[in-house]
């Protein structure tokens, strides 16, 4: 009875044993699927280069829309700009640029707070003097002008942000 007790266990062994290698294989096997490793790649420290680049001999030479076909929108920057304290009117130099094919809607904000919007402005046309939603004390405030581009049936097409620093007076 007991030879038979021994070989059922033997059994059992070898069988829970086959289950085990047969897992370990399959845990194996889906590791290498899921990593998309194979071969001689299974290194995932190593680096594949791209082999459509080329070695780099400086920018080349780019074809240039004709002049005054430029779908590019001009946009006048500046660093900062100086308002005097406690007063609504303002001197400004905000423009929509002559050669832009596309209107603007300006919109000054000053700390996050929106203080001053335009309407829509023509190409070559701006503002020396600005009216304000609020005056400001004396400071320095993060500010910038976002502007908005629009086609003459009023479909947005773009914008630009132009931060700088305001200096209050």
């Amino acid at each position: 009875m007991q030879k038979d007790d021994n070989s059922i266990k033997k059994k059992i062994i070898i069988i829970l044993s086959v289950i085990i290698c047969c897992l370990v294989i399959l845990i194996l096997l889906l590791s290498l699927r899921k990593c998309n490793c194979t071969g001689d790649s299974l290194q995932t420290d190593k680096i594949v280069e791209d082999t459509q680049a080329v070695e780099w001999n400086g920018n080349q030479h780019l074809p240039q829309p004709a002049i005054g076909d430029s779908p590019a929108i001009a946009i006048n920057g500046f660093k900062e700009l100086t308002f005097t304290a406690n007063q609504l009117n303002q001197s400004v130099n905000f423009n929509n640029p002559a050669n832009n094919k596309c209107y603007f809607k300006m919109h000054l904000y000053v700390d996050g707070q929106k203080l001053w919007q335009s309407e829509y402005v023509a190409p070559g046309d701006g503002y020396y003097t600005i009216k304000l939603d609020k005056s400001l004390s004396v400071g320095k405030y993060e500010a910038y002008l976002l502007i908005k581009c629009f086609k003459s049936d009023k479909t947005e097409i773009n914008s630009a942000k132009v931060n700088f620093n305001l200096n209050v007076v």
